[in-house]
């Protein structure tokens, strides 16, 4: 496909792929660069009673689509060029979309574990509720003026 091609307009596929590429790995840098920060905000969230999977599930697919630009972009790029630069980044998208899902995989496992803690302790108050009411209604029958 590149025999379709001038030397000039080679070379300027060229710069393009390689102004893509650098865009991509600048975005591939500031989001290495905010996962620690995100995971600092995870751990507020957590100790604050909040949903933190819900947090970073929001924020990685924030930084996935920005991913995906810049992969689209290299992979626009590469094509005319007949190389496989796109390829390399599509794997990295993919590995990026694996971990949104095992992140959500985990915040409904802990979800459904949450709701069945809280099931269970709402039925042994409800228990316990049972409990006392029997008990006063046996001191109100004991102890009946009539």
């Amino acid at each position: 496909m590149t025999a379709l091609f001038s030397d000039e307009q080679k070379a300027m596929f060229e710069r393009l792929l390689d102004t893509h590429l650098d865009h991509a790995e600048r975005v591939d840098a500031a989001y290495r660069a905010a996962l620690m920060p995100m995971a600092t905000e995870a751990e507020r969230i957590l100790y604050q009673g909040g949903d933190f999977y819900a947090y970073l599930i929001a924020e990685m697919i924030k930084w996935r689509d920005m991913y995906a630009a810049a992969v689209r972009g290299v992979v626009n790029a590469a094509e005319p060029l007949g190389s496989d630069a796109g390829q390399v980044w599509r794997a990295r998208l993919a590995g990026q979309d694996a971990m949104i899902v095992e992140v959500g995989k985990a915040g409904l496992a802990a979800l459904k574990d949450w709701h069945k803690t809280v099931y269970e302790a709402r039925i042994e108050a409800l228990g316990k509720e049972r409990e006392l009411a029997d008990a006063l209604n046996n001191l109100r029958q004991r102890y009946a003026p009539y």
